[in-house]
């Protein structure tokens, strides 16, 4: 198996440490395996295929697990107040 190494990212440049807290806000309220799927690919760089061959799904499930973390927690986090200034970023994606 291959190992895939922690890799940190910094911040975005239009993002804020109160913009962080309200998405690892709305994280915790993700179901388990949405969370999973979106820390595997966003917090440990885990490609696609990997989150799929890990978790013994198909590509396309991991995929579309991504994609309805990451709009439910748009919304909560473009619903959030203290998220105000990361929304153009957010509202383009």
């Amino acid at each position: 198996m291959k190992s895939v190494a922690y890799r940190p990212r910094k911040l975005h440049p239009n993002f804020n440490q109160f913009d962080y807290l309200v998405v690892r806000r709305a994280m915790d309220e993700l179901p388990l395996l949405e969370k999973l799927v979106v820390e595997m690919r966003f917090f440990h760089n885990f490609s696609i295929s990997e989150i799929a061959r890990l978790l013994r799904m198909g590509w396309d499930e991991a995929e579309s697990l991504i994609d309805s973390a990451l709009t439910i927690l748009r919304q909560k986090c473009l619903s959030d107040p203290k998220f105000s200034r990361s929304t153009q970023v957010l509202q383009a994606a």
